[in-house]
């Protein structure tokens, strides 16, 4: 009985001394912290990109009603006019953020924004 303990309590020694003297290898740790970070900021580049046509629609709707409705107020026209112009400016930005965005996230992490 006591050799089958002594053996077995050997064996389970061997056995952990070999799994403690694995060392991951930093190179992969390192690529997957790359490739986790990649595959985040790839999400939340399509989050903000889908969000962000029905925002715009919608602020611009609701501008271009604040428009027509406010037809003695020139003031609050005026208002609906920058907004409309802020909107569409942002729209620009947002392609042009988006075609960078894509170049670089396409260059280093291979995600596509579509």
């Amino acid at each position: 009985m006591k050799r089958s303990i002594g053996k077995t309590l050997l064996i389970i020694l061997l056995s952990a001394s070999n799994t403690l003297a694995q060392v991951p290898e930093w190179e992969s740790f390192e690529d997957d912290v790359v490739r986790i970070f990649s595959d985040v900021m790839c999400r939340i580049a399509k989050i903000i990109l889908f969000l962000a046509g029905p925002i715009a629609v919608f602020v611009l709707v609701w501008a271009g009603l604040k428009w027509i409705y406010s037809q003695e107020d020139p003031a609050e026209r005026e208002r609906a006019k920058e907004i409309i112009i802020q909107v569409i400016l942002a729209v620009i930005l947002l392609r042009v953020a988006k075609s960078i965005a894509e170049f670089i996230l396409i260059a280093e992490f291979s995600c596509s924004l579509f």
